[in-house]
């Protein structure tokens, strides 16, 4: 468990300790206070009797219920690492334990307090765009785009074949993690203005214009990285045909929240219920159809907070919803409260519209971006194939990139939030 020899900012060093009757208070060499409870620190310990280093878990034997509350320390310093060495006294009388310093600068409380803003944007929105053939080819290209999405929720990989197909996007959605099942013969669907067939089965299909939305409504999980990847835009008109629209849900939500305090608290409560009823698909293969047969209801909110009361999430899709389920009482303010969040989503001062070109490939976070697009009129000619991941493999793959950039071992980065990663990665001097 040594730590890294890189050349560490002042933050991530030690200059003194001391202990109490609870606790061992760090001071760093950038001036900052740090305490760390006794039994915080006795219960991460990362010795080779309480951590196992090939699952990189906590050990089985160490049992819970043998968890002493007021354990003390006999020994506490810096080693000639610059790492925190503890030797602990009591009932585990010369137990040992040495935490890596960046590792517990990372888990200072007030570091794990603070919350990594992500940015917030408008129609002014210039989308980030990356460079596909890097993407799937260098991890410092694919960290730059996986963190795009983090801080943006959108990003257009550039670049992509003209000519390309199905492999084409799986080999971007490769370097995350594997493509999420849809209740349909195949993972990659295609969008595509001449498929009639489709049109009678998703509204998406046809060519009226498709308002902002989320997509997955209905189902539990629907926390996706969306891809969709352009192969054929052509138009006779020099108008904004076919072209895409995004919108920032978290803005907006900020936003609705400012002026409109009592309808935003009430649609942070579930009382939008959704549904999807298909019983029937595109026969692809001979594909028994009634295998991808699905009829979905749930009762959503349309702003998801977590447990600080921070949006998590949007839920909106017009044309999936069912009537809402509330009091009596409370059914006309919940249909203004909906009415006057709808007018922020469509309100084109927060509303990016652009062309999705042939050779890009438009990713998004359904969780935060509503996506749409203009009406297609009948002289335009548009395909597109597109796919979902879960969040949680888009997240898995932005948080070992994170963890390589901090020089640190698995052992330590083991467990760490996206908070102490962040910082973790920006350790180096």
């Amino acid at each position: 468990m040594t730590t890294s020899s890189l050349q560490l900012k002042p933050a991530f060093q030690i200059k003194s300790v001391s202990a109490t009757e609870k606790d061992v208070n760090v001071i760093w060499k950038d001036g900052h206070n740090s305490f760390y409870h006794n039994l915080w620190l006795r219960d991460a310990c990362r010795c080779e009797q309480c951590w196992q280093y090939d699952t990189l878990s906590v050990d089985y034997g160490n049992d819970p219920l043998e968890i002493e509350l007021n354990p003390k320390t006999e020994r506490v310093q810096i080693d000639e690492r610059g790492n925190l060495d503890v030797i602990w006294s009591g009932k585990e009388q010369g137990h040992h334990t040495n935490f890596d310093a960046s590792w517990l600068r990372a888990h200072c409380q007030e570091e794990q307090d603070k919350v990594h803003e992500r940015q917030l944007w408008d129609a002014s929105l210039d989308i980030p765009k990356l460079d596909y053939p890097k993407v799937v080819t260098t991890d410092e290209e694919l960290f730059k785009w996986l963190d795009a999405l983090y801080q943006y929720g959108v990003a257009i990989l550039e670049g992509a074949p003209l000519d390309g197909d199905e492999t084409s996007l799986t080999a971007v959605t490769d370097r995350i993690g594997i493509l999420r099942d849809r209740h349909h013969p195949t993972n990659i669907y295609t969008l595509d203005t001449t498929d009639e067939v489709a049109k009678t089965i998703q509204s998406s299909y046809k060519l009226t214009r498709v308002p902002p939305h989320t997509d997955y409504t209905p189902y539990a999980d629907s926390t996706l990285t969306q891809l969709l990847y352009c192969l054929k835009y052509e138009s006779e008109s020099n108008g904004k045909d076919g072209y895409s629209t995004v919108v920032d849900g978290f803005n907006v939500a900020k936003q609705f929240k400012a002026q409109y305090p009592e309808h935003y608290k009430m649609l942070t409560k579930p009382s939008v219920p959704t549904c999807r009823r298909r019983l029937r698909v595109e026969e692809v293969g001979g594909a028994a159809i009634t295998k991808y047969q699905l009829d979905m209801h749930r009762l959503n909110t349309i702003i998801d907070l977590d447990e600080k009361e921070n949006v998590r999430q949007i839920r909106y899709k017009h044309n999936t919803r069912a009537p809402f389920q509330a009091p009596h009482d409370q059914i006309e303010d919940l249909y203004a409260a909906y009415k006057a969040f709808t007018q922020f989503v469509e309100d084109r001062a927060y509303t990016k519209e652009f062309l999705l070109e042939p050779g890009q490939i438009l990713s998004f976070d359904n969780a935060r971006i509503l996506h749409g697009r203009n009406e297609i009129g009948s002289f335009v000619k548009r395909f597109v194939i597109g796919g979902y991941i879960k969040a949680e493999t888009t997240r898995s793959r932005w948080r070992i990139l994170l963890g390589k950039q901090s020089g640190l071992s698995e052992t330590w980065l083991t467990g760490c939030s996206d908070n102490a990663l962040q910082l973790l990665a920006k350790r180096a001097a």
